[in-house]
Protein backbone atom coordinates (compact mmCIF):
# COMPACT_ATOMS: atom_id res chain seq x y z
CA UNK A 1 0.00 0.00 0.00
CA UNK A 2 1.17 3.49 -0.80
CA UNK A 3 0.88 5.65 2.31
CA UNK A 4 0.17 9.32 2.36
CA UNK A 5 2.84 11.90 3.02
CA UNK A 6 1.33 14.48 5.32
CA UNK A 7 2.78 17.89 6.06
CA UNK A 8 2.57 19.20 9.65
CA UNK A 9 4.08 22.24 11.23
CA UNK A 10 4.12 24.50 14.23
CA UNK A 11 1.23 26.76 15.07
CA UNK A 12 3.64 29.39 16.35
CA UNK A 13 2.95 32.77 14.86
CA UNK A 14 0.11 31.63 12.60
CA UNK A 15 -2.87 31.14 14.92
CA UNK A 16 -3.49 34.81 15.60
CA UNK A 17 -6.19 36.66 13.63
CA UNK A 18 -5.21 38.80 10.68
CA UNK A 19 -5.00 42.48 11.47
CA UNK A 20 -4.70 45.67 9.43
CA UNK A 21 -7.53 44.92 6.99
CA UNK A 22 -10.06 47.40 5.73
CA UNK A 23 -12.90 47.94 8.17
CA UNK A 24 -16.50 46.96 7.65
CA UNK A 25 -18.94 49.62 6.53
CA UNK A 26 -22.65 48.73 6.76
CA UNK A 27 -21.82 45.02 6.88
CA UNK A 28 -19.63 45.02 3.79
CA UNK A 29 -16.01 45.76 3.19
CA UNK A 30 -14.36 48.73 1.64
CA UNK A 31 -13.20 47.44 -1.72
CA UNK A 32 -9.70 47.74 -3.04
CA UNK A 33 -8.12 46.47 -6.21
CA UNK A 34 -4.70 44.89 -5.92
CA UNK A 35 -2.48 43.40 -8.59
CA UNK A 36 0.03 40.74 -7.66
CA UNK A 37 3.03 42.01 -5.75
CA UNK A 38 6.37 40.41 -5.02
CA UNK A 39 6.43 42.08 -1.62
CA UNK A 40 4.72 40.45 1.33
CA UNK A 41 5.45 41.48 4.87
CA UNK A 42 4.94 38.07 6.40
CA UNK A 43 7.63 35.59 5.35
CA UNK A 44 6.36 32.91 7.76
CA UNK A 45 9.91 32.22 8.90
CA UNK A 46 8.62 31.04 12.26
CA UNK A 47 7.06 27.87 10.89
CA UNK A 48 8.84 24.81 12.26
CA UNK A 49 8.79 21.15 11.45
CA UNK A 50 6.69 18.74 13.46
CA UNK A 51 7.13 15.00 13.72
CA UNK A 52 5.04 12.18 15.08
CA UNK A 53 6.73 9.69 17.39
CA UNK A 54 5.94 6.02 17.54
CA UNK A 55 3.57 6.83 20.42
CA UNK A 56 1.50 9.24 18.33
CA UNK A 57 2.85 12.28 20.17
CA UNK A 58 3.28 15.54 18.28
CA UNK A 59 6.68 17.10 19.02
CA UNK A 60 7.55 20.64 18.05
CA UNK A 61 10.82 22.36 18.78
CA UNK A 62 10.34 24.66 21.76
CA UNK A 63 7.04 23.06 22.81
CA UNK A 64 6.19 20.46 25.40
CA UNK A 65 5.10 17.07 24.11
CA UNK A 66 1.34 16.89 23.64
CA UNK A 67 -0.57 13.62 23.57
CA UNK A 68 -3.36 14.22 21.04
CA UNK A 69 -6.54 12.26 20.46
CA UNK A 70 -8.32 11.99 17.09
CA UNK A 71 -11.68 13.50 16.32
CA UNK A 72 -13.97 10.56 15.54
CA UNK A 73 -16.80 11.83 13.33
CA UNK A 74 -18.77 8.61 13.83
CA UNK A 75 -18.55 8.46 17.61
CA UNK A 76 -21.69 8.66 19.74
CA UNK A 77 -20.90 12.29 20.53
CA UNK A 78 -20.65 13.27 16.87
CA UNK A 79 -23.41 11.06 15.47
CA UNK A 80 -26.23 13.45 16.25
CA UNK A 81 -27.21 15.64 13.27
CA UNK A 82 -27.09 18.62 15.65
CA UNK A 83 -23.56 17.86 16.87
CA UNK A 84 -20.95 20.55 16.38
CA UNK A 85 -17.87 18.35 16.44
CA UNK A 86 -16.29 19.93 13.38
CA UNK A 87 -17.14 23.48 14.40
CA UNK A 88 -15.46 23.06 17.75
CA UNK A 89 -12.34 21.89 15.94
CA UNK A 90 -12.60 24.50 13.19
CA UNK A 91 -14.86 27.51 12.69
CA UNK A 92 -18.49 28.46 13.17
CA UNK A 93 -18.59 30.17 9.76
CA UNK A 94 -17.45 27.20 7.68
CA UNK A 95 -20.20 26.01 5.30
CA UNK A 96 -18.87 24.06 2.30
CA UNK A 97 -17.37 20.59 2.68
CA UNK A 98 -15.80 18.10 0.26
CA UNK A 99 -15.98 14.53 1.56
CA UNK A 100 -13.50 12.23 -0.19
CA UNK A 101 -13.67 8.45 0.03
CA UNK A 102 -16.26 7.97 2.79
CA UNK A 103 -18.82 5.27 2.11
CA UNK A 104 -21.52 6.64 4.38
CA UNK A 105 -22.88 10.07 5.29
CA UNK A 106 -21.22 12.06 8.07
CA UNK A 107 -23.99 12.86 10.60
CA UNK A 108 -22.44 16.08 11.88
CA UNK A 109 -22.64 17.57 8.36
CA UNK A 110 -26.40 17.28 8.15
CA UNK A 111 -29.46 18.26 10.16
CA UNK A 112 -29.18 21.79 11.53
CA UNK A 113 -25.39 21.92 11.24
CA UNK A 114 -25.33 24.65 8.58
CA UNK A 115 -22.83 22.72 6.47
CA UNK A 116 -23.35 21.93 2.78
CA UNK A 117 -21.32 18.83 1.82
CA UNK A 118 -20.46 17.26 -1.51
CA UNK A 119 -19.42 13.62 -1.45
CA UNK A 120 -16.83 12.36 -3.94
CA UNK A 121 -15.96 8.70 -4.31
CA UNK A 122 -14.02 6.49 -6.67
CA UNK A 123 -16.90 4.04 -7.15
CA UNK A 124 -20.17 4.66 -8.97
CA UNK A 125 -22.22 2.66 -6.47
CA UNK A 126 -21.09 4.76 -3.51
CA UNK A 127 -21.79 8.03 -5.36
CA UNK A 128 -25.24 6.70 -6.27
CA UNK A 129 -26.07 5.78 -2.69
CA UNK A 130 -25.20 9.30 -1.51
CA UNK A 131 -27.26 10.85 -4.30
CA UNK A 132 -30.28 8.73 -3.41
CA UNK A 133 -30.05 10.08 0.13
CA UNK A 134 -30.35 13.57 -1.31
CA UNK A 135 -26.67 14.56 -1.07
CA UNK A 136 -24.58 16.15 -3.81
CA UNK A 137 -22.14 13.54 -5.05
CA UNK A 138 -19.56 12.93 -7.76
CA UNK A 139 -17.67 9.85 -8.91
CA UNK A 140 -14.04 10.52 -9.74
CA UNK A 141 -11.55 8.54 -11.88
CA UNK A 142 -8.80 6.91 -9.82
CA UNK A 143 -6.09 8.30 -12.07
CA UNK A 144 -7.22 11.91 -11.47
CA UNK A 145 -7.17 12.25 -7.69
CA UNK A 146 -4.46 14.87 -8.11
CA UNK A 147 -6.63 16.80 -10.60
CA UNK A 148 -9.87 17.83 -8.92
CA UNK A 149 -11.86 20.27 -11.04
CA UNK A 150 -12.38 22.97 -8.43
CA UNK A 151 -10.92 26.44 -8.18
CA UNK A 152 -8.29 27.43 -5.61
CA UNK A 153 -9.80 28.03 -2.15
CA UNK A 154 -13.00 26.29 -3.30
CA UNK A 155 -14.25 24.92 0.04
CA UNK A 156 -14.03 25.50 3.77
CA UNK A 157 -13.50 21.90 4.86
CA UNK A 158 -12.12 18.71 3.32
CA UNK A 159 -12.77 15.33 4.96
CA UNK A 160 -10.74 12.52 3.45
CA UNK A 161 -10.54 8.83 4.26
CA UNK A 162 -6.91 7.89 3.42
CA UNK A 163 -7.66 4.17 3.50
CA UNK A 164 -10.15 4.52 0.61
CA UNK A 165 -8.76 7.50 -1.30
CA UNK A 166 -6.22 5.10 -2.82
CA UNK A 167 -5.04 4.39 -6.34
CA UNK A 168 -2.83 5.89 -9.00
CA UNK A 169 -2.29 9.57 -8.10
CA UNK A 170 -4.70 9.24 -5.13
CA UNK A 171 -1.96 8.77 -2.55
CA UNK A 172 1.22 10.64 -1.82
CA UNK A 173 2.26 14.25 -1.99
CA UNK A 174 0.54 15.17 -5.28
CA UNK A 175 -2.90 14.18 -4.02
CA UNK A 176 -2.40 15.94 -0.69
CA UNK A 177 -1.15 19.09 -2.41
CA UNK A 178 -4.29 19.09 -4.55
CA UNK A 179 -6.53 18.74 -1.50
CA UNK A 180 -4.79 21.58 0.34
CA UNK A 181 -5.10 23.74 -2.81
CA UNK A 182 -8.88 23.53 -2.51
CA UNK A 183 -8.95 24.67 1.12
CA UNK A 184 -9.91 28.27 1.77
CA UNK A 185 -7.53 30.23 4.01
CA UNK A 186 -8.51 29.30 7.54
CA UNK A 187 -10.05 26.05 6.20
CA UNK A 188 -10.00 22.67 7.85
CA UNK A 189 -8.56 19.27 6.79
CA UNK A 190 -9.75 16.14 8.58
CA UNK A 191 -8.41 12.61 8.14
CA UNK A 192 -11.66 10.75 8.69
CA UNK A 193 -11.42 7.19 10.00
CA UNK A 194 -12.85 5.16 12.81
CA UNK A 195 -11.38 6.13 16.18
CA UNK A 196 -9.37 2.91 16.53
CA UNK A 197 -7.89 3.34 13.07
CA UNK A 198 -6.81 6.96 13.26
CA UNK A 199 -3.72 6.53 15.43
CA UNK A 200 -2.67 3.46 13.44
CA UNK A 201 -3.12 5.35 10.17
CA UNK A 202 -1.17 8.36 11.42
CA UNK A 203 1.70 6.23 12.64
CA UNK A 204 2.15 4.88 9.11
CA UNK A 205 2.50 8.33 7.60
CA UNK A 206 5.82 9.75 6.56
CA UNK A 207 5.65 13.29 7.92
CA UNK A 208 7.85 15.92 6.28
CA UNK A 209 7.48 19.63 7.00
CA UNK A 210 4.75 21.73 5.45
CA UNK A 211 4.00 25.41 5.57
CA UNK A 212 0.32 25.37 4.62
CA UNK A 213 -1.17 23.27 7.42
CA UNK A 214 -1.02 23.69 11.17
CA UNK A 215 -1.94 21.13 13.84
CA UNK A 216 -4.88 21.42 16.20
CA UNK A 217 -5.79 19.80 19.49
CA UNK A 218 -6.93 16.73 17.51
CA UNK A 219 -4.36 14.43 15.95
CA UNK A 220 -6.30 14.08 12.69
CA UNK A 221 -7.49 17.69 12.24
CA UNK A 222 -5.40 20.43 10.63
CA UNK A 223 -6.06 24.05 9.72
CA UNK A 224 -4.89 25.78 6.58
CA UNK A 225 -2.95 28.95 7.37
CA UNK A 226 -4.93 32.07 6.56
CA UNK A 227 -2.30 34.09 4.74
CA UNK A 228 0.53 33.79 2.24
CA UNK A 229 3.57 31.77 3.28
CA UNK A 230 6.74 33.64 2.32
CA UNK A 231 8.91 30.55 2.10
CA UNK A 232 6.83 29.14 -0.77
CA UNK A 233 6.64 30.46 -4.30
CA UNK A 234 3.27 31.45 -5.75
CA UNK A 235 1.70 29.29 -8.44
CA UNK A 236 1.73 30.93 -11.86
CA UNK A 237 -1.97 30.36 -12.47
CA UNK A 238 -5.14 28.97 -10.92
CA UNK A 239 -4.86 25.30 -9.98
CA UNK A 240 -7.36 24.32 -12.69
CA UNK A 241 -4.37 24.89 -14.98
CA UNK A 242 -2.58 21.79 -13.75
CA UNK A 243 0.65 22.61 -15.55
CA UNK A 244 1.06 25.56 -13.17
CA UNK A 245 0.58 23.79 -9.86
CA UNK A 246 0.82 20.03 -10.19
CA UNK A 247 4.41 19.90 -8.95
CA UNK A 248 3.32 20.64 -5.39
CA UNK A 249 6.09 23.20 -5.00
CA UNK A 250 3.92 26.31 -5.05
CA UNK A 251 1.01 27.80 -3.15
CA UNK A 252 -2.15 29.27 -4.72
CA UNK A 253 -1.72 33.01 -5.02
CA UNK A 254 -3.29 34.90 -2.13
CA UNK A 255 -3.76 38.66 -2.41
CA UNK A 256 -1.96 40.70 0.29
CA UNK A 257 -5.24 42.04 1.69
CA UNK A 258 -7.29 38.84 1.38
CA UNK A 259 -9.75 38.58 4.26
CA UNK A 260 -10.69 35.00 5.25
CA UNK A 261 -14.16 34.09 6.47
CA UNK A 262 -12.55 33.28 9.82
CA UNK A 263 -11.33 36.87 10.32
CA UNK A 264 -12.97 38.06 13.59
CA UNK A 265 -14.81 41.02 12.06
CA UNK A 266 -16.01 39.14 9.00
CA UNK A 267 -16.94 36.14 11.11
CA UNK A 268 -18.97 38.35 13.44
CA UNK A 269 -20.82 39.93 10.51
CA UNK A 270 -21.62 36.46 9.17
CA UNK A 271 -22.83 35.24 12.55
CA UNK A 272 -25.11 38.27 13.01
CA UNK A 273 -27.27 37.19 10.04
CA UNK A 274 -30.46 35.11 10.34
CA UNK A 275 -28.59 31.98 9.20
CA UNK A 276 -25.09 30.88 8.31
CA UNK A 277 -26.22 30.45 4.69
CA UNK A 278 -27.34 34.07 4.43
CA UNK A 279 -24.41 35.28 6.48
CA UNK A 280 -21.95 33.83 3.97
CA UNK A 281 -24.06 35.10 1.09
CA UNK A 282 -24.11 38.69 2.31
CA UNK A 283 -20.71 39.16 3.92
CA UNK A 284 -17.85 38.59 1.54
CA UNK A 285 -15.30 41.18 0.42
CA UNK A 286 -15.06 42.04 -3.25
CA UNK A 287 -11.30 42.41 -2.91
CA UNK A 288 -11.02 38.66 -2.29
CA UNK A 289 -11.84 37.95 -5.96
CA UNK A 290 -10.10 40.92 -7.60
CA UNK A 291 -6.53 40.54 -8.82
CA UNK A 292 -6.56 36.83 -8.05
CA UNK A 293 -4.14 35.90 -10.87
CA UNK A 294 -1.28 37.43 -12.86
CA UNK A 295 -3.51 38.21 -15.81
CA UNK A 296 -6.90 39.89 -15.62
CA UNK A 297 -9.71 37.40 -15.08
CA UNK A 298 -13.42 37.71 -15.88
CA UNK A 299 -14.07 39.41 -12.54
CA UNK A 300 -11.30 41.97 -13.11
CA UNK A 301 -12.47 42.81 -16.62
CA UNK A 302 -16.11 43.35 -15.70
CA UNK A 303 -15.36 45.23 -12.51
CA UNK A 304 -13.09 47.64 -14.39
CA UNK A 305 -15.65 48.10 -17.17
CA UNK A 306 -18.81 48.33 -15.02
CA UNK A 307 -17.96 48.67 -11.32
CA UNK A 308 -21.40 49.84 -10.19
CA UNK A 309 -23.18 47.16 -12.24
CA UNK A 310 -20.84 44.53 -10.84
CA UNK A 311 -21.40 45.54 -7.23
CA UNK A 312 -25.16 45.79 -7.74
CA UNK A 313 -25.26 42.25 -9.16
CA UNK A 314 -22.85 40.49 -6.83
CA UNK A 315 -22.11 42.23 -3.54
CA UNK A 316 -25.31 44.02 -2.59
CA UNK A 317 -27.22 42.97 0.52
CA UNK A 318 -30.74 44.05 -0.42
CA UNK A 319 -31.71 40.87 -2.25
CA UNK A 320 -30.56 38.85 -5.26
CA UNK A 321 -32.66 38.90 -8.39
CA UNK A 322 -32.80 36.57 -11.40
CA UNK A 323 -34.71 37.96 -14.37
CA UNK A 324 -35.09 34.48 -15.87
CA UNK A 325 -37.08 33.23 -12.87
CA UNK A 326 -40.72 34.05 -13.52
CA UNK A 327 -43.92 32.39 -14.60
CA UNK A 328 -43.90 28.66 -15.20
CA UNK A 329 -40.25 28.04 -14.30
CA UNK A 330 -40.77 29.67 -10.91
CA UNK A 331 -43.56 27.20 -10.23
CA UNK A 332 -41.33 24.31 -11.29
CA UNK A 333 -38.55 25.53 -9.01
CA UNK A 334 -40.91 25.64 -6.07
CA UNK A 335 -42.02 22.04 -6.69
CA UNK A 336 -38.71 20.45 -7.74
CA UNK A 337 -36.82 18.29 -5.26
CA UNK A 338 -33.52 18.10 -7.14
CA UNK A 339 -31.79 20.61 -9.41
CA UNK A 340 -28.76 20.74 -11.69
CA UNK A 341 -27.50 24.22 -12.63
CA UNK A 342 -25.44 23.82 -15.82
CA UNK A 343 -23.21 26.79 -16.53
CA UNK A 344 -23.72 28.15 -13.03
CA UNK A 345 -21.13 30.92 -13.39
CA UNK A 346 -20.80 32.65 -10.01
CA UNK A 347 -23.63 30.56 -8.47
CA UNK A 348 -26.22 33.33 -8.57
CA UNK A 349 -29.08 30.84 -9.04
CA UNK A 350 -28.11 29.08 -5.83
CA UNK A 351 -27.68 32.46 -4.15
CA UNK A 352 -31.21 33.43 -5.17
CA UNK A 353 -32.58 30.14 -3.85
CA UNK A 354 -30.82 30.64 -0.52
CA UNK A 355 -31.93 34.27 -0.34
CA UNK A 356 -35.57 33.32 -0.92
CA UNK A 357 -35.52 30.25 1.37
CA UNK A 358 -36.10 27.85 -1.52
CA UNK A 359 -32.78 26.01 -1.27
CA UNK A 360 -33.22 23.57 1.60
CA UNK A 361 -35.90 21.44 -0.09
CA UNK A 362 -33.60 20.67 -3.04
CA UNK A 363 -31.92 17.36 -2.30
CA UNK A 364 -29.62 17.78 -3.96
CA UNK A 365 -28.80 20.92 -5.88
CA UNK A 366 -25.55 20.78 -7.86
CA UNK A 367 -23.77 23.46 -9.91
CA UNK A 368 -20.97 23.43 -12.45
CA UNK A 369 -19.32 25.54 -15.15
CA UNK A 370 -17.93 29.07 -15.29
CA UNK A 371 -15.88 31.41 -17.47
CA UNK A 372 -12.79 30.98 -15.31
CA UNK A 373 -11.49 30.52 -11.78
CA UNK A 374 -12.48 34.05 -10.75
CA UNK A 375 -16.18 33.28 -11.22
CA UNK A 376 -15.80 30.10 -9.20
CA UNK A 377 -14.06 32.12 -6.51
CA UNK A 378 -17.27 34.16 -6.16
CA UNK A 379 -19.11 30.87 -5.56
CA UNK A 380 -16.62 29.96 -2.84
CA UNK A 381 -16.86 33.36 -1.15
CA UNK A 382 -20.64 33.05 -1.15
CA UNK A 383 -20.38 29.66 0.56
CA UNK A 384 -21.35 27.65 -2.54
CA UNK A 385 -19.73 24.62 -4.18
CA UNK A 386 -19.34 24.52 -7.95
CA UNK A 387 -16.97 22.47 -10.09
CA UNK A 388 -15.60 23.11 -13.55
CA UNK A 389 -16.57 20.85 -16.41
CA UNK A 390 -17.14 20.93 -20.15
CA UNK A 391 -20.84 20.16 -20.55
CA UNK A 392 -20.14 18.45 -23.89
CA UNK A 393 -18.40 15.70 -21.94
CA UNK A 394 -19.95 13.12 -19.62
CA UNK A 395 -20.47 14.62 -16.18
CA UNK A 396 -18.53 12.94 -13.34
CA UNK A 397 -21.72 11.67 -11.71
CA UNK A 398 -23.07 8.20 -11.14
CA UNK A 399 -24.86 6.62 -14.08
CA UNK A 400 -28.27 6.80 -12.38
CA UNK A 401 -27.90 10.24 -10.84
CA UNK A 402 -30.74 12.17 -12.47
CA UNK A 403 -32.50 15.42 -11.60
CA UNK A 404 -36.09 16.57 -11.50
CA UNK A 405 -35.05 19.93 -12.97
CA UNK A 406 -32.04 20.88 -15.12
CA UNK A 407 -31.47 24.57 -15.85
CA UNK A 408 -29.16 26.41 -18.22
CA UNK A 409 -29.29 30.19 -18.08
CA UNK A 410 -27.52 32.45 -20.58
CA UNK A 411 -24.89 30.07 -21.93
CA UNK A 412 -26.19 28.24 -24.98
CA UNK A 413 -26.04 31.32 -27.25
CA UNK A 414 -22.24 30.92 -27.27
CA UNK A 415 -22.45 27.59 -29.16
CA UNK A 416 -20.96 28.19 -32.60
CA UNK A 417 -22.57 25.39 -34.61
CA UNK A 418 -25.73 23.33 -34.91
CA UNK A 419 -23.80 20.24 -33.82
CA UNK A 420 -22.65 21.90 -30.58
CA UNK A 421 -26.16 23.08 -29.75
CA UNK A 422 -27.51 19.55 -30.30
CA UNK A 423 -24.75 18.01 -28.18
CA UNK A 424 -25.45 20.50 -25.42
CA UNK A 425 -29.15 19.73 -25.40
CA UNK A 426 -28.45 15.98 -25.45
CA UNK A 427 -26.05 16.25 -22.52
CA UNK A 428 -28.46 18.29 -20.39
CA UNK A 429 -31.51 16.15 -21.21
CA UNK A 430 -29.55 12.99 -20.37
CA UNK A 431 -29.47 14.11 -16.72
CA UNK A 432 -33.27 14.37 -16.43
CA UNK A 433 -35.21 11.81 -14.47
CA UNK A 434 -38.43 10.50 -16.01
CA UNK A 435 -40.99 13.29 -15.92
CA UNK A 436 -38.27 15.85 -15.24
CA UNK A 437 -37.99 19.24 -16.92
CA UNK A 438 -35.22 21.06 -18.79
CA UNK A 439 -35.34 24.85 -18.79
CA UNK A 440 -33.08 26.99 -20.99
CA UNK A 441 -33.26 30.79 -21.02
CA UNK A 442 -30.96 32.90 -23.17
CA UNK A 443 -30.70 35.66 -25.73
CA UNK A 444 -30.44 34.93 -29.45
CA UNK A 445 -27.33 33.16 -30.68
CA UNK A 446 -24.08 35.05 -31.16
CA UNK A 447 -24.11 33.55 -34.65
CA UNK A 448 -26.85 35.10 -36.86
CA UNK A 449 -27.38 31.96 -38.91
CA UNK A 450 -28.12 29.84 -35.83
CA UNK A 451 -31.47 29.77 -34.06
CA UNK A 452 -30.75 27.86 -30.86
CA UNK A 453 -34.42 27.58 -29.85
CA UNK A 454 -35.40 25.98 -33.16
CA UNK A 455 -32.42 23.60 -33.18
CA UNK A 456 -32.98 22.58 -29.55
CA UNK A 457 -36.72 22.15 -30.08
CA UNK A 458 -36.27 19.82 -33.06
CA UNK A 459 -33.63 17.81 -31.20
CA UNK A 460 -35.79 17.31 -28.14
CA UNK A 461 -38.96 16.54 -30.10
CA UNK A 462 -37.04 13.89 -32.03
CA UNK A 463 -36.18 12.30 -28.66
CA UNK A 464 -39.88 12.27 -27.64
CA UNK A 465 -39.76 15.19 -25.20
CA UNK A 466 -42.60 17.67 -24.85
CA UNK A 467 -41.35 21.17 -25.72
CA UNK A 468 -42.71 24.67 -25.18
CA UNK A 469 -40.99 27.83 -26.47
CA UNK A 470 -41.50 31.31 -25.07
CA UNK A 471 -40.06 34.75 -24.39
CA UNK A 472 -39.76 36.64 -21.12
CA UNK A 473 -41.92 39.76 -21.00
CA UNK A 474 -40.15 43.05 -21.73
CA UNK A 475 -36.90 41.18 -22.35
CA UNK A 476 -34.92 39.76 -25.25
CA UNK A 477 -34.58 36.46 -23.40
CA UNK A 478 -35.91 33.38 -25.21
CA UNK A 479 -37.01 30.34 -23.24
CA UNK A 480 -37.35 26.62 -23.85
CA UNK A 481 -39.11 24.27 -21.45
CA UNK A 482 -38.97 20.54 -22.17
CA UNK A 483 -40.45 17.61 -20.26
CA UNK A 484 -39.01 14.11 -20.40
CA UNK A 485 -41.90 11.83 -21.28
CA UNK A 486 -42.24 8.10 -20.67
CA UNK A 487 -41.30 7.49 -24.31
CA UNK A 488 -38.13 9.53 -23.89
CA UNK A 489 -37.22 7.50 -20.81
CA UNK A 490 -36.86 4.36 -22.92
CA UNK A 491 -33.69 5.76 -24.48
CA UNK A 492 -30.39 4.39 -23.23
CA UNK A 493 -29.18 5.51 -19.79
CA UNK A 494 -26.18 7.76 -19.26
CA UNK A 495 -22.98 5.75 -19.13
CA UNK A 496 -20.26 7.40 -17.08
CA UNK A 497 -17.11 6.70 -19.04
CA UNK A 498 -15.16 9.26 -17.01
CA UNK A 499 -14.31 11.35 -20.05
CA UNK A 500 -12.36 14.48 -19.24
CA UNK A 501 -11.39 16.92 -21.96
CA UNK A 502 -7.91 17.66 -20.67
CA UNK A 503 -7.23 20.18 -17.95
CA UNK A 504 -8.41 23.33 -19.72
CA UNK A 505 -11.16 25.45 -18.24
CA UNK A 506 -13.67 24.20 -20.77
CA UNK A 507 -14.63 23.83 -24.40
CA UNK A 508 -13.42 26.81 -26.49
CA UNK A 509 -16.96 27.48 -27.67
CA UNK A 510 -18.35 27.55 -24.15
CA UNK A 511 -18.27 30.90 -22.38
CA UNK A 512 -20.72 30.84 -19.53
CA UNK A 513 -22.95 33.75 -18.69
CA UNK A 514 -21.31 36.99 -17.60
CA UNK A 515 -24.49 37.89 -15.75
CA UNK A 516 -24.36 34.81 -13.59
Amino acid sequence: MIFWRLWLFSAAGVAKAISGHNEYIDGTLQESFHRRSDHHADDRSDIQEATISSMGTVRREGYADLQLQPLDLFSDICSSPDAECLRRAGSRVHRTVLVLGLQKPVPTLHGKSGYYPMYIDLEDSVAESMFKLGYASLVWPRDRCDKLNFTDFAVDVVLVNPSRWQGENCAGSKALHEIVRLLAPGGQLVLASQAEEVKSELLKLNVPASALLQPTSFSNVFLRVDRRVGSLQDCEACGLDKSASATGKCQPYLQPDYLPATDPKRSMAISDEASLSKGRLHNWPLKNVLGSQKEDQWVDQFYKAKPEWFKANYVKKDGIRKKELSGEILKLLQKAHSLLDAGAGSCTLEAWLRETDKFEHLKPMMSFGAYDCSMLRICAERGSISFQHDWLQTLPMCNRCKFELVMQLEGIHHMSSRELIEKTVDALAARLECGGSLYIADISSNHPDLNWTSIAEHRLLAASHEVKLGRLKKQKTLTLLAKKTAAACHSSEVKNTAVFAGDAIGHPDIAFSASE
